[in-house]
C-alpha cells in the first residue's frame, strides 16, 4: 500500500510541476505582445524625433540656400552646391 501511495504521491508532484511550466510559459507568451506594443511606440517616437531634425535641417539648407542665391549677385562667383548648403546649414 506504501508504493501505490508512494507512486500516486510521485505522479501529483510530476503534474504539478508540469501544470507550473505550462503556467510559465503562457505567461511568457502573454508578455510578448506587450513588449512589442511597447517597442513598436519607442520606434514611433524615434521615427517623429527624426523627421522633426529631418524638417528642421530642410529649412536651414533652404535659408541658406535663399541667402547665397541673394548674395550671388556676380555671375562668375563660386557656385553653390547642395554640399555647401548642407554643411553651412549643419553648423
Amino acid at each position: 500500500m506504501e508504493e501505490k501511495d508512494k507512486k500516486e504521491n510521485e505522479r501529483w508532484a510530476s503534474l504539478q510541476m508540469n501544470m507550473d511550466l505550462l503556467f510559465a510559459k503562457v505567461e511568457s507568451i502573454d508578455k510578448t505582445p506587450h513588449q512589442l506594443v511597447v517597442q513598436m511606440e519607442l520606434t514611433a517616437l524615434a521615427v517623429n524625433e527624426s523627421n522633426q531634425d529631418q524638417q528642421v535641417l530642410a529649412k536651414k539648407v533652404e535659408t541658406t540656400g535663399n541667402e547665397k542665391m541673394a548674395g550671388a549677385s556676380d555671375p562668375g562667383g563660386a557656385r553653390v552646391t547642395g554640399w555647401d548648403l548642407l554643411l553651412e546649414a549643419g553648423s
